[in-house]
């Protein structure tokens, strides 16, 4: 009952393509934003791109160990097929990369700079994300919370190596 209650509420809310676009590029505008706020802190800055390679690389080892489908009826029809790879790993749903990306740089980006602002922006656009990727049922909203924990477990240590690895060097 309520998850049909969910998807409801979900699917109420007006079609407006801007958001889904949003919603859909939110990895890579988080990414790019992220080196901008991070390009004075050119340490971090550098971590995090090492980070973010290994926060992908995890998500495609993840899909390949527990192959778990998407959403048997996920529209194969979407605006962004062009985009969207359909073989190899990303036949999987479980974790979600767009989860785990967005999480993983709102988090770090929010752990280095202390921004509140800038939490409640990129916490906004990866909201997008999430929305995005449940209403063109590209994911269940299970495969969505875990991609969002593990992007933030990887964040999270990421952001502890690089505060380490940068208080050592002097």
């Amino acid at each position: 009952m309520l998850n049909n209650y969910n998807t409801y509420i979900i699917y109420m809310i007006p079609y407006i393509p801007i958001i889904d676009d949003i919603g859909f590029f939110g990895p890579i505008i988080l990414s790019i934003l992220t080196v901008i706020i991070l390009w004075g802190r050119m340490k971090y800055l550098q971590l995090y791109l090492v980070f973010m390679l290994f926060n992908l690389f995890s998500n495609k080892v993840l899909k390949k160990l527990i192959q778990s489908p998407r959403p048997v009826n996920h529209d194969k029809n979407m605006i962004y097929t062009t985009f969207e790879k359909t073989n190899g790993t990303e036949t999987y749903g479980m974790p979600s990369g767009h989860a785990q990306s967005v999480s993983f740089s709102t988090l770090y980006m929010y752990l280095v700079t202390k921004s509140d602002n800038l939490l409640i922006g990129s916490s906004f656009i990866s909201c997008l994300t999430l929305l995005q990727r449940y209403r063109f049922k590209r994911h269940s909203i299970r495969q969505l919370f875990i991609g969002s924990a593990i992007g933030c477990l990887v964040a999270y240590i990421s952001y502890n190596l690089s505060t380490i690895i940068i208080h050592s060097a002097y």
